[in-house]
């Protein structure tokens, strides 16, 4: 068994020791910091050039930081069942997440549903409560 003035010597030692690595990590995070700045700077440059590059080499192909699709075009406007249906299954995996049980979100999502076909003057069909009943079903 140690003596009490023998584990003293050994934790005074090993304080000694941990200080003067972490010291001498210090010293290199230090050293490092300055380089890690100079190759972000670095790969910038690279990105840049290769960019310019690539505008000089394929003019009609040239990257512009986005993806090309065309020309814009408008979407087509949505029909009453995809908008209840998104609106429906977005709903019902918020309900999952927040721990409801199948029956109290299916009832609250009809009643949602309901009334967000009325406010665009539509109705609840007994197709669209069908699907949203089998999208439940997927759900939960």
């Amino acid at each position: 068994m140690s003596s009490l003035s023998e584990v003293a010597a050994n934790l005074q030692a090993a304080l000694a020791e941990s200080q003067k690595l972490h010291k001498a990590l210090e010293d290199a995070r230090a050293k490092l910091a300055p380089l890690e700045t100079e190759a972000k700077e670095a790969d910038e440059k690279v990105s840049g050039l290769m960019v310019e590059y690539q505008s000089l080499a394929n003019p009609e192909e040239a990257v512009d930081g986005r993806k090309r699709r065309g020309p814009k075009q408008k979407r087509a406007p949505r029909s009453i069942e995809a908008i209840l249906s998104t609106s429906a299954v977005r709903l019902l995996k918020g309900m999952k997440k927040e721990g409801k049980t199948k029956k109290v979100a299916l009832a609250s999502v009809l009643e949602r549903a309901g009334s967000l076909a009325s406010s665009r003057g539509a109705s609840l069909t007994p197709d669209l409560k069908a699907m949203i009943e089998q999208k439940a079903g997927e759900i939960f």
